[in-house]
């Protein structure tokens, strides 16, 4: 098997950890107004990471086309909105472009990451609808919540990635043979499929989205220290 590659060029930019310049971004995408151009010098520092993307000449347009970077508010497929690095164009067309896949080896999403980024979308719907309830507790907590107003998460309590693992055997089929496009599955069908049995298979639950990434972590934590 071939090692994955080892990137290290954010050091060229003053950063020895990945960890570190993931920092500073955040800060950047996370504390400016939004809907606003950002200054010079964040803007010439995220052009330096952005480059690194590698759909980022498609999505620039060249450089001379563009008129200023901002920060907006991501839908993300029903789960929870998070703020994004955006292209406004002299033309005042817009795109968004992800920072994390900049940091990727290579600048890009790879064949697993784009299919369940792909299969989250087609399911996006039944997320959507599932956010709409009630005042209730949160599982993870125990504590009161409302949607619409705390900042909740969709969860399956069945992990996703598992639920569409099991899709895939039932259909005796891999990653590999799933073709996306524009974040949707090309065959149609399998999407009908793949809609209907999350539909019957998963369990959902709203949780505070503080409580989820707390989760998260933990389980990142433990599954590297079973690794290793």
């Amino acid at each position: 098997m071939a090692r994955r590659q080892t990137v290290t060029w954010w050091k060229a930019l003053g950063f020895n950890r990945k960890s570190d310049i993931e920092k500073k971004i955040r800060s950047i995408v996370n504390t400016v107004p939004l809907h606003t151009p950002l200054n010079d010098d964040n803007t010439l520092f995220l052009i330096n990471v952005l480059r690194h993307h590698h759909q980022f000449d498609q999505k620039m347009g060249g450089e001379i086309n563009m008129k200023q970077l901002e920060i907006r508010i991501n839908q993300d497929d029903g789960y929870a909105p998070t703020r994004g690095i955006w292209i406004v164009k002299k033309d005042n067309t817009s795109v968004g472009i992800s920072w994390p896949t900049a940091l990727e080896p290579g600048g890009g999403s790879s064949k697993k990451k784009d299919v369940c980024q792909a299969a989250r979308y087609e399911i996006s719907d039944q997320i959507l609808d599932f956010r709409v309830q009630p005042s209730f507790l949160c599982e993870l907590c125990n504590e009161s919540i409302t949607a619409g107003i705390d900042v909740v998460h969709v969860d399956h309590i069945k992990p996703f990635d598992e639920l569409f693992k099991l899709f895939m055997k039932t259909l005796s089929i891999t990653y590999d043979d799933i073709d996306t496009e524009n974040r949707l599955f090309i065959d149609r069908k399998l999407a009908s499929q793949w809609s209907y049995f999350h539909k019957e298979q998963a369990t959902l639950r709203i949780v505070h989205k503080t409580c989820n990434l707390k989760r998260s972590k933990k389980d990142e934590s433990s599954s590297s220290s079973l690794s290793q």
